[in-house]
């Protein structure tokens, strides 16, 4: 697969995919070239599965008497926990938290990437039968911190999704069809309404994804652009493994099932994690974790463990990642807007709904107001890519327009003024 260069005369839809660390979502948008910004239509969420717009960053894979099978999201879950399926004929291989950066990737790693790419753009594919092999591009997410996510590291992301057959976005003189997730965030939060009123006084997108947290504020009288952080990794997937750890200490049943069935490990953190979802999503008194060993070794070790988590006991099990936490928020307020007013704090990704960064959030940034939060956050950053690619193109074909009738010239476009403009034209079209 080579990179594809937009084109109106072939080009309806723009797809946004987030292939986050935690959660994998997409978004679909038409494009709609030659609308005003003021009647195009919000980007819509694809449900991957029906009735499911967002899953979890799982993949299996099966071998049964050579034959190769490819399971994703809560499918993958469901099939290695059957202990019916594994037999004496088949054999697995189940992972989770696979992405990194591109470069630090070992050669399965990248394999495993690549397939779950693959495995996602073809479900999509099935569940959106309107998508045809040439009517649509494909813009993607990667974490915002610059100094480890680098340009050059976006182009190695960049050969894995084309080598999975992502039809990747590429803009001529342009970078390819990736976007920085505080971005995608942001332009998210400027077409809400409740953001829009804040935009002048300061608002402060917050973005807690499982391996990052990225801040991004913006004030219209005090800012010329949206300051970031570029990401720290201090990500909720912390919360799992920290909790997973006390528990295979109380438990050392859990540890044997790990050395008897490695895969035992990943599929551990994935019922931690759903508990840790549960427990904050229904802020009950207790984290209930009850594990099926028999599951989670598909049967070679039958057994079960049960544990309560109190409110106390999960404090201290995250003491020191609570400190981490407020220490990220510290640094981007006394580095960046110690000066500046906050109107509104906008939460998203799906690990917002912890109750404890709006706890730390209020002290550090002294804030008194409401949090806003999207239904479902874990959608934001996808339906931000798809807004982001559609901008980016009808601007680039704005900007091929104003060439073709010898409005501008190549070298005007080169200079800081049209640059400037086009972002205000891209600012109207998100809008």
């Amino acid at each position: 697969m080579e990179y594809i260069i937009p084109n109106k005369e072939k080009h309806k839809f723009v797809i946004g995919i987030d292939f986050g660390h935690g959660e994998t979502s997409a978004d679909i948008c038409n494009i709609q070239w030659d609308e005003s910004y003021l009647k195009l239509v919000a980007p819509e969420p694809i449900e991957i599965f029906n009735g499911v717009p967002a899953i979890k960053s799982v993949l299996l894979i099966e071998i049964i008497e050579g034959q190769t099978q490819y399971y994703i999201g809560q499918q993958a879950i469901n099939r290695y926990s059957n202990p019916r399926s594994h037999t004496q004929t088949n054999s697995f291989s189940f992972h989770s938290y696979f992405k990194k950066v591109p470069s630090k990737m070992s050669i399965k790693e990248r394999e495993i990437m690549c397939t779950f790419m693959a495995q996602v753009y073809q479900q999509i594919r099935r569940q959106r039968q309107e998508l045809t092999d040439s009517n649509h591009v494909v813009y993607i997410a990667c974490p915002s911190n610059s100094e480890k996510w680098t340009d050059n590291e976006l182009r190695l992301y960049a050969d894995i999704a084309l080598e999975a057959g992502i039809p990747l976005a590429k803009i001529e003189g342009q970078s390819v069809g990736i976007i920085r997730e505080s971005r995608a965030a942001f332009l998210k939060a400027r077409t809400n309404p409740c953001s829009k009123a804040s935009v002048k006084e300061g608002i402060l997108l917050i973005d807690f994804g499982s391996s990052t947290v990225d801040l991004t504020y913006y004030s219209s009288k005090y800012t010329k652009k949206p300051i970031d952080d570029g990401g720290e990794t201090c990500g909720a997937s912390n919360v799992e493994i920290k909790i997973t750890e006390e528990l295979k200490e109380r438990n050392p049943i859990l540890n044997d099932a790990i050395t008897a069935v490695p895969s035992a490990d990943t599929a551990l953190l994935l019922t931690m994690r759903e508990a840790k979802e549960k427990f904050y999503t229904y802020e009950g008194e207790d984290m209930e974790c009850s594990i099926s060993v028999t599951k989670i070794t598909g049967g070679a070790i039958r057994d079960s463990v049960e544990e309560f988590f109190s409110n106390t006991d999960i404090s201290h099990i995250l003491k020191e990642y609570l400190v981490e936490v407020r220490e990220c928020f510290e640094k981007f307020r006394n580095d960046y807007i110690a000066e500046f007013p906050i109107k509104l704090i906008f939460m998203t990704g799906g690990a917002s709904r912890m109750s404890f960064i709006q706890d730390i959030a209020r002290d550090v940034f002294q804030y008194n107001g409401e949090f806003y939060k999207e239904t479902n956050p874990s959608l934001t950053i996808s339906n931000g890519i798809a807004l982001a690619g559609r901008a980016d193109m009808r601007t680039f074909a704005m900007e091929e327009q104003l060439l073709k009738n010898s409005v501008i010239t190549n070298a005007d476009i080169a200079s800081h003024t049209i640059e400037d403009a086009a972002s205000n034209i891209a600012d109207e079209v998100i809008r």
